[in-house]
């Protein structure tokens, strides 16, 4: 299947799973962001005590409205799914949840000239081409500001023994209930990262491997990068 059909198969599994999606977050389905990566992804953020934030990817808001309270800066949430953009606005009433495509992003169509001290992409960078995205959004930060970037550690990833930039399936099989659409994924090597990044003008300037508590294997991998 072409990159672009994969691309357009991410924004429908999304709109089709945003209803289960939003319990799943809601009510801490996933173990893995229950106990260790929301935690980290949010102590990585308000340790710059950022004044304005994009989140993003947001989804159904988890994050705009917890960096919302614990810092009480301004956090504008963007998504593609009209369904997810429904349940942020709903739960967070006082929050700015916007609807845009990352194509729109990529486009500088979507976003205002305004600046942030933190962009966030938290697990919502899951498509093959992302230059354009991450070179707009750099051009969107502040001197100082920095791109949070939460993603699949690649030693989680590589279950069936190929280390290779590719496309994945995730079926959300975790989840007891049915229904859900699978949804495509780009998987990339950690030197894949660091490239992309170079080339967005971007210099990752901190790296984060968070742990299982138990199985002390890493779940998850959040780069900070800044402008180069």
């Amino acid at each position: 299947m072409p990159s672009v059909d994969k691309h357009r198969q991410i924004a429908k599994s999304w709109d089709d799973n945003a209803e289960r999606w939003t319990r799943a977050v809601r009510e801490k389905l996933i173990p893995s962001r229950r106990t260790v990566t929301d935690g980290a992804v949010v102590k990585i953020i308000t340790d710059r005590h950022p004044r304005r934030i994009l989140d993003v990817g947001c989804g159904e808001g988890w994050l705009s409205r917890q960096l919302a309270d614990t810092i009480g800066c301004e956090v504008v949430g963007i998504d593609g799914s009209g369904g997810l953009v429904t349940q942020a606005r709903t739960a967070h009433e006082n929050g700015t949840y916007l609807q845009h495509s990352y194509d729109e992003i990529a486009s500088g169509a979507a976003l205002s000239e305004e600046k942030y001290d933190v962009i966030v992409c938290n697990f919502s960078l899951l498509g093959e081409h992302l230059l354009e995205l991450l070179s707009v959004l750099r051009s969107r930060l502040r001197s100082d500001g920095a791109l949070v970037v939460q993603t699949t550690h690649p030693f989680m990833a590589v279950a069936d023994g190929t280390y290779a930039n590719g496309w994945r399936l995730e079926g959300f099989d975790m989840f007891e209930d049915e229904g859900w659409n699978p949804m495509p994924w780009y998987f990339r090597t950690f030197e894949s990262w660091i490239e992309l990044f170079r080339q967005s003008g971007l210099a990752v300037l901190l790296c984060k491997e968070p742990v299982d508590p138990q199985k002390r294997t890493p779940l998850s991998l959040i780069f900070v990068c800044v402008p180069a």
